[in-house]
């Protein structure tokens, strides 16, 4: 699994990036999203995210509605890959995701289990890849804010 690159504000104050986190009781450590301000000295990541689940990649942050997209599996379902976002606020964190590819469905009607996305500067829109278990498909999206 490559690494991903981090994230940074457009201020430069502050950074969002993967890294493992014991997630209690018996389940042990799995790659979640942090955040950290770099103004601080004595800054402590913040875990934005958090369950029994990889995050592999960060995909976008967009700073003007306060969330952070990102790749990670499903629990029970390591074989599966989706697009989700969360709240890139520190506070009453980690927040719940919402899983953006989910629902997706291939033109034929079948469920794509294996997604991955490319955002805009300002990521706006984004290029979903519905990977399998189908043919590949390739979709555009503009994002709609509620």
């Amino acid at each position: 699994m490559a690494d991903s690159k981090p994230l940074f504000s457009s201020d430069g104050k502050s950074m969002v990036f993967i890294y493992s986190s014991d997630q209690g009781g018996n389940a042990g450590g799995y790659r979640h999203v942090q955040l950290v301000d770099l103004t601080s000295t004595a800054a402590k990541p913040v875990p934005l995210t958090k369950g029994k689940f990889t995050v592999t990649e960060l995909l976008a942050w967009d700073e003007a509605n306060r969330e952070v997209y990102f790749l990670s599996n499903l629990e029970g379902f390591p074989g599966q890959l989706r697009v989700s976002k969360v709240s890139d606020d520190p506070r009453n964190s980690p927040h719940k995701e919402i899983c953006v590819t989910c629902k997706s469905l291939t033109h034929d009607g079948r469920k794509c289990l294996y997604s991955g996305a490319s955002f805009s500067k300002g990521a706006s829109y984004y290029t979903q890849t519905c990977a399998g278990p189908y043919i590949p498909e390739i979709r555009i999206f503009e994002k709609v804010i509620m």
